[in-house]
C-alpha cells in the first residue's frame, strides 16, 4: 500500500516546524503564571480538628488526615486587556499521595481585609480551608480582581470573564506551585464557594 503525498507533506511539515521549534539556550521561559509564594504557616490537622469540634461543625473529621501548607500566592493574570498581578491562598496537604484541586470562591466582599491572602491564619475562614486541604485536597482560594496584590483596580462584581481568567490562572498557579514543592496533582478539579 502506498503512502498518501500528503501524509508524507505533513509529516515532512510537522518535523520542519517541531525542529525549528526547539531550543537549546537556557532562557527562562516567560508562560509562568506563578510569580511568587510565601508559606505563612502550617497547621496541625489534629489542633484544626479540635478547633472545629469545639466550634460545633459538623464535619468529616477522620477524613482529616493530613497537616497543612498555607501559602500566599502572587500569580499573572489578564484583566482588561493587561497582565496584572493577582493573589489569593493555596492551602496544600503534607502528603507523598497524589492529590486533586478544590477551587473555593468567595461571593461578594466589601474590603481588601476580607481577601483570602489578607487572613490571618487563625480566621474561620481558613480554618475551614484547611480543614478541606487535610483531607488531601490542594486548596485554591483566589482573591479576585481588585482584592489583595490588585486591591488598585476597581473590582468587577457580577463580570463573568474578569472572574473566572483571574480563577483560572490561580488554579494554573497552584499547579505550578505544587511541581516547584514536589507535590503531585492529578487532573481531578472541584469547584466551591
Amino acid at each position: 500500500m502506498k503512502t498518501p503525498k500528503i501524509v508524507l507533506i505533513a509529516l515532512l511539515g510537522w518535523s520542519v516546524f517541531w525542529t525549528s521549534c526547539s531550543s537549546d539556550d537556557d532562557e527562562p521561559k516567560s508562560d509562568s503564571i506563578l510569580v511568587s509564594y510565601d508559606q505563612i504557616h502550617t497547621w496541625n490537622r489534629d489542633l484544626v480538628k479540635g478547633i472545629l469540634q469545639n466550634s460545633g461543625f459538623d464535619l468529616p473529621f477522620e477524613e482529616m488526615q493530613h497537616n497543612v501548607f498555607v501559602f500566599n500566592v502572587e500569580y499573572n493574570t489578564v484583566y482588561k486587556g493587561e497582565t496584572i498581578v493577582a493573589s489569593g491562598k493555596v492551602l496544600i496537604p503534607n502528603t507523598t499521595e497524589t492529590l486533586s484541586t478544590t477551587c473555593f470562591s468567595h461571593g461578594t466582599i466589601g474590603s481588601d481585609a476580607e481577601a483570602f491572602s489578607n487572613l490571618p491564619q487563625d480566621d474561620g475562614t481558613v480554618f475551614l480551608l484547611s480543614a478541606l486541604a487535610s483531607t488531601g485536597m490542594v486548596t485554591v482560594a483566589p482573591d479576585l480582581v481588585g482584592f489583595g496584590s490588585s486591591v488598585d483596580r476597581i473590582h468587577p462584581y457580577y463580570v463573568a470573564e474578569p472572574t473566572a481568567q483571574a480563577t483560572i490562572d490561580m488554579i494554573l498557579a497552584s499547579l505550578e506551585l505544587a511541581k516547584e514543592i514536589g507535590v503531585t496533582v492529578d487532573t481531578d478539579l472541584y469547584l466551591a464557594g
